[in-house]
């Protein structure tokens, strides 16, 4: 876990991040290298990864590692959405937005919106 976090503090050394202290809004997408030994390598890359490892254990990894770099702590999280996909590249990679929420009522409609937003993602609806 400390080598996460040294390694994310120094990937993030120099930004001048602004440390969130308010609910948040987490958006994660992890892409892990495709095992050596899968036999469909040519249609799998960017498919979905049902495998290990965990989702949620990679999400408490990189919650803790955070804290107190980007977020004061991982507690703020109130919605959360989290992919992980195959990669057919030698090194897979982590894809992160936060965004602070509102103290007052959510408005889950307009939290929906912005996460399609940022993820580029389409209503069922518009893709029909």
């Amino acid at each position: 876990m400390y080598k996460v976090k040294d390694f994310v503090k120094q990937d993030l050394e120099g930004f001048n991040l602004p440390l969130f202290l308010g609910p948040l809004l987490i958006v994660t997408h992890y892409i892990i290298p495709l095992p050596v030994n899968s036999r469909y390598k040519e249609s799998r890359n960017y498919s979905p990864n049902p495998k290990r490892p965990d989702g949620d254990n990679l999400e408490k990894c990189l919650n803790d590692a955070l804290t107190g770099i980007v977020w004061k702590d991982d507690g703020q999280i109130s919605c959360l959405l989290r992919t992980k996909t195959y990669t057919l590249r030698d090194k897979g990679a982590t894809i992160l937005h936060c965004e602070e929420l509102p103290t007052t009522s959510i408005n889950f409609d307009l939290v929906l919106e912005s996460i399609r937003e940022k993820c580029n993602l389409r209503l069922i609806d518009e893709q029909t």
